[in-house]
């Protein structure tokens, strides 16, 4: 199923982190007709905004943050069959690095959001 509604989380306390709330709501909504919400936040309230985003219609989650981050939202989002982008904003980006080949936000979510379908990875 193709990708309609995706929101995005940025942990602001994560290793290189920096609020790039603008630049990627304008990369999100040159994509797509509809976005939820792309929020800087405190990471204590990241599990809680995420499972709201999903409740609310949100079809993928994008976390800028470290591989910790990534996987707290992989925990979230999986259980509701939604595929996260994990994009490279902690201190070693193993996760991005091995994804995307690349430590680069803006190049690890062109290279996501260039996939027609979600891909699942274990």
């Amino acid at each position: 199923m193709p990708i309609s509604k995706p929101c995005a989380f940025i942990n602001a306390r994560s290793g290189s982190t920096t609020d790039i709330t603008a630049p990627l709501t304008a990369k999100l909504k040159a994509k797509f007709d509809e976005i939820g919400p792309v929020e800087y936040i405190d990471p204590r309230h990241m599990g809680e905004k995420i499972v709201a985003a999903i409740e609310d219609g949100c079809d993928l989650v994008i976390i800028y943050g470290g591989d910790g981050s990534a996987l707290s939202a992989a925990k979230l989002a999986t259980d509701k069959n939604i595929p996260i982008v994990p994009l490279p904003g902690g201190t070693m980006n193993l996760l991005p690095k091995t994804l995307y080949d690349t430590v680069v936000w803006e190049d690890a979510l062109e290279k996501a959001l260039a996939c027609l379908e979600p891909r699942w990875m274990a």
